[in-house]
């Protein structure tokens, strides 16, 4: 039988955050007595969009303009179905005592699975099919509103980027908040490495935690273990919680074979952007430039002079130019006029009070103004070469930057069973190219998943996943000039044309930034190009990682069983970063090594009976042995490049940096 599943959110164009027009709804959630309810999960009705309520009872939601209703739940409250009224986006909710009660099976500690109700501690699961709805590179970003309690954190649009996870708050101000992570009982590694320059606001790189590795389209559920008496049984690896990961299984499809098929697409765009002013231009002032061709925007003669009254300079016309070197921009105000401006010109005085400028005829016809724009002065550039442009802000310049950004997921999966075992074979190819210019991740995802009854009394299991990631142009963090957010939201010129600075590189290769030094020297003042930011000065990573376990049961009598396993989790990752001859900062090449590896052995005896239709005993013993070892090599090219775009430690020109270069064993 083929199953065949098409997913694809379709029209003209489909975001993911979506373009159609959105709703903002904002509120809070109360039980009967007014105490606020914190972690109460809100959902629009019909789609993947959530969000949960803070420690005040208040939370904040933008849903699509054709949403009907919210869904609001809470462990222990009835769930309530909120009908939306046109025009009243502010909501008060009062949760009433119900029976949204969970009752289904959580695997814990060991592989062993028990029910629900049998558990002394809190407990709450998610669906696997949850979590394909927004195919988020990071599967822990799925999560966010799905799980009381738990709070989920992010950069959106972030490319592969980092998404944490806190349940029930922070436990340390300076130590590791982060849960466990395990994936059908492999505990999997979900180490950052972030550098200490980088995590206290220096410039680096957001490479996101290693559990984004698992593919949302093989998890059956995930479950998240939040009391102390759950995360005893992990140690004090499970002191900031747990979270438990299901995989599907073969054997829904008995002595044939079942092929399902499941692809989307998405695409996403900036939603919101800062509110940027418009109102006044880059630089500090605009100053005239001279022209003795008589070509110059104005055709008024000017006279410079010399803090003596003596004259620099007599010119039959002139353009006026940015100081592009000042970066920010609370420049001369949009909108003033000619007359206006070329008045406050001539009333410039040096100390002494002597004049600096001089209109012999005047200034001429009162009419707008116009600049020489940052490309204006290359010859090479035939278009804008010695051209002026109206003084006027482009409002747009910055979200006119970034790309419409694309997902797309394929999965195919084979399974089949017997009544002695069952398989599960899953290939999965995710694509996402980010919103930055030049950003794509490429992940290829294989997950093979056995169990057999070798005999009446031996049965044996068998997981293994292999996983690639292939990342290239993630976008530069903390206060750096790779961080282009920074640019546009600190540093820039509010008039600039995003078009114009698509042509970053002169004929000879040399770099065109709108941050240039002076009319006559084009170097980069403070920034570069930010196209030459992504293009030149890009960042690549790749991570393999192989995890799995082998395992074997014996029922030695009825009821009672011993279980051993095998478990192993194992990557590496290899960053290198550039920067290229030409631009601001001195160039350079840094290569890091990071490489991980986990081996566990498990051997668990377990005891269960039935003692009467409502009670039941269950008791186990075993140990675990575990192994951990980690290694960390960084190092850089020194005092710059020797060969420009030959990015290798061997192209340094002094003697190569070693930045970090530690191994770790760790055995329990």
């Amino acid at each position: 039988m083929l199953k065949t599943t098409h997913l694809f959110t379709f029209l003209l164009f489909c975001f993911a955050v979506s373009l159609h027009a959105q709703r903002q709804i904002k509120g809070s959630v109360s039980d009967v007595a007014g105490i606020a309810v914190a972690g109460a999960n809100i959902v629009a009705k019909g789609t993947a969009t959530a969000a949960s309520s803070d420690e005040r009872g208040v939370f904040q939601l933008s849903v699509p303009n054709n949403t009907t209703a919210l869904v609001v739940s809470f462990i222990g409250y009835g769930t309530q179905e909120i009908t939306l009224v046109k025009g009243s986006n502010d909501l008060i909710i009062v949760l009433k005592e119900g029976q949204n009660v969970l009752t289904d099976v959580v695997v814990t500690a060991l592989g062993i699975s028990r029910s629900e109700k049998s558990l002394g501690y809190a407990v709450q699961t998610v669906k696997g099919d949850d979590l394909t709805k927004s195919r988020d590179a990071n599967v822990v970003s799925s999560l966010a509103g799905r799980v009381a309690g738990v709070q989920i954190t992010g950069g959106s649009g972030t490319l592969g980027g980092s998404s944490q996870i806190l349940i029930r708050g922070m436990r340390s101000i300076n130590g590791e908040n982060q849960p466990l992570f395990v994936v059908d009982g492999i505990p999997m590694d979900n180490s950052n490495f972030t550098t200490n320059n980088q995590a206290a606001g220096g410039p680096g790189y957001d490479y996101g935690n290693a559990i984004q590795d698992l593919n949302p389209n093989d998890i059956e559920t995930i479950s998240v273990l939040k009391g102390q008496s759950a995360t005893a049984l992990y140690g004090s690896r499970g002191a900031n919680g747990v979270v438990l990961v299901t995989l599907k299984k073969g054997g829904k499809q008995k002595n044939r074979i079942g092929v399902s098929l499941n692809t989307s697409v998405t695409y996403d765009q900036i939603l919101l952007m800062p509110d940027y002013q418009n109102s006044y231009g880059g630089g500090v002032d605009l100053v005239p430039l001279g022209r003795s061709d008589g070509k110059g925007k104005y055709q008024l003669p000017i006279v410079q002079l010399g803090d003596a009254g003596d004259t620099i300079g007599v010119f039959n016309s002139f353009d006026l130019t940015p100081i592009y070197g000042v970066d920010e921009s609370w420049g001369i105000k949009y909108g003033t006029l000619t007359n206006t401006h070329f008045k406050y010109l001539s009333e410039q005085v040096y100390e002494n009070g002597k004049p600096k400028l001089l209109f012999p005829k005047g200034f001429g016809k009162d009419d707008a103004l116009y600049a020489r724009s940052w490309n204006s002065f290359d010859a090479s550039d035939v278009t804008h070469h010695l051209q002026s442009e109206l003084w006027a802000p482009a409002p747009n310049n910055a979200r006119d930057f970034f790309d419409t950004g694309r997902t797309a997921s394929t999965n195919i999966a084979f399974e089949g069973g017997s009544e002695k075992a069952n398989f599960r074979l899953s290939l999965t190819n995710f694509d996402q190219k980010g919103i930055f210019p030049n950003s794509r991740l490429q992940r290829n995802t294989a997950s093979f998943i056995a169990n057999t009854k070798l005999t009446d009394r031996l049965s044996a299991s068998a997981v293994a996943n292999f996983n690639t990631n292939n990342t290239k142009g993630r976008s530069g963090a903390g206060y750096a000039s790779n961080n282009i957010f920074q640019n546009f939201n600190q540093w820039y010129h509010r008039q600039l044309n995003i078009n114009g600075l698509k042509s970053y590189k002169n004929p000879d290769g040399s770099q065109r930034t709108w941050n240039r030094r002076g009319v006559d020297d084009p170097a980069p003042q403070y920034w570069d190009n930010p196209y030459w930011t992504r293009y030149e000065n890009y960042q690549t990573d790749r991570r393999n990682r192989t995890y799995g376990s082998v395992g074997l049961s014996y029922k030695i009598i009825e009821g009672l069983t011993v279980t051993g396993r095998l478990i192993t989790d194992s990557y590496n990752d290899r960053r290198e970063e550039r920067i290229a001859k030409g631009g601001y900062d001195q160039s350079k090449y840094t290569l890091s090594l990071y490489e991980v590896k986990e081996n566990n052995r498990d051997l668990v005896l377990n005891y269960t009976k039935n003692i009467s239709n409502a009670l039941s005993l269950t008791a186990f013993v075993g140990g675990n042995q575990m192994e951990k070892r980690s290694s960390i090599n960084r190092q850089s090219t020194r005092d710059g490049l020797n060969v420009a775009n030959f990015y290798n430690l061997k192209n340094s020109v002094g003697n190569i940096n070693i930045l970090e270069d530690n191994n770790f064993v760790k055995k329990k």
